[in-house]
C-alpha cells in the first residue's frame, strides 16, 4: 500500500513538529511548510498531495486563503483546517470549500487529528480509537 502524503501548514513551529510526528508514526508521509513562500511552491510545484492540513490563522496567508489557492492551482485534495479560535461563523467557511473539509480545533490530541486525516484520506474506513491515548497535543500560543 503506497504511503499517503500529507502537506502540513503552520506558522507556528511546535505544532508542524507536533502533527508531523504523530502522522509519520502513522505511517503518512508528511511534509510540512511554515511561510506564505513554501506554499505557494508546494501548491503550484506540481506536488501532488493526498490531504492539506492547515491552521486557518497565520500572519502572512489564512487557511481559507490557502484552500482557496489551493483550488485555483486544480487541486482536489481533501483539506483539514485547525484553529484555536472560537470563531462561530468558521465552520459555516470552512464548508465552503467542500464536502471534503473538516474544522479540528486545538487543541486536539493524537486520536482527534488521526480521526480527523482518517475521515478525510479513507473516508470509506472507520477508525478505531486507540487503547492508550497520547498526552501530546496541539494547542495554540497565540489562538491560532
Amino acid at each position: 500500500m503506497d504511503k499517503k502524503s500529507v502537506l502540513v501548514i503552520d506558522d507556528d513551529q511546535d505544532v508542524l513538529d507536533l502533527v508531523s510526528a504523530i502522522l509519520d508514526a502513522e505511517g503518512y508521509e508528511v511534509e510540512v511548510v511554515a511561510t506564505e513562500d513554501e506554499v505557494l511552491e508546494r501548491l503550484t510545484g506540481g506536488a501532488q498531495f493526498d490531504l492539506i492540513v492547515t491552521d486557518v490563522w497565520m500572519p502572512w496567508m489564512s487557511g481559507l486563503q490557502v484552500a482557496h489557492f489551493a483550488h485555483v492551482a486544480g487541486h482536489t485534495t481533501p483539506i483539514l483546517f485547525m484553529s484555536g479560535f472560537a470563531d462561530p461563523s468558521l465552520e459555516e467557511r470552512v464548508r465552503i470549500f467542500g464536502e471534503d473539509t473538516k474544522l479540528l480545533r486545538k487543541p486536539f490530541d493524537a486520536d482527534t487529528l488521526l480521526g480527523a486525516v482518517d475521515d478525510l484520506v479513507h473516508p470509506e474506513q472507520k477508525r478505531q480509537p486507540r487503547k492508550a491515548s497520547s498526552s501530546r497535543s496541539a494547542s495554540s500560543r497565540s489562538g491560532s
